[in-house]
């Protein structure tokens, strides 16, 4: 379930953009949604799963500067399989933490 785009937008940001990058990336590892800090939107107030995108920078372990994604930490978070190529596409990333976790492939 992918979480909504902010409101109101014509077109996704930059940050969107990556957000949903590592959105997708973390559920395909194995993620649980407890990992979203953030609180239901207005657009969802009932439903807990979906998280707004433009509050990523409130998600456990992910770090935003000058509105892109810089920092994942992800230790020790029971994550599984192999690591997505679409992390690769994070081009402000500079840290990158995934150790104790079950994770195989390139980076």
């Amino acid at each position: 379930m992918a979480p909504p785009l902010c409101w109101p937008a014509t077109s996704p940001s930059r940050l969107e953009i990556e957000a949903k990058i590592v959105f997708d990336a973390a559920v395909m590892m194995g993620k649980t949604e407890s990992w979203l800090t953030g609180k239901p939107t207005n657009q969802n107030p009932e439903n807990t799963f979906r998280y707004n995108i433009c509050e990523i920078s409130t998600w456990n372990g992910i770090g935003v500067e000058n509105g892109r994604i810089t920092r994942i930490d992800w230790y020790d978070e029971g994550l599984v399989g192999e690591i997505p190529e679409s992390l690769g596409r994070l081009t402000a990333l500079t840290y990158l933490f995934l150790g104790d976790n079950n994770l195989y492939g390139p980076l």
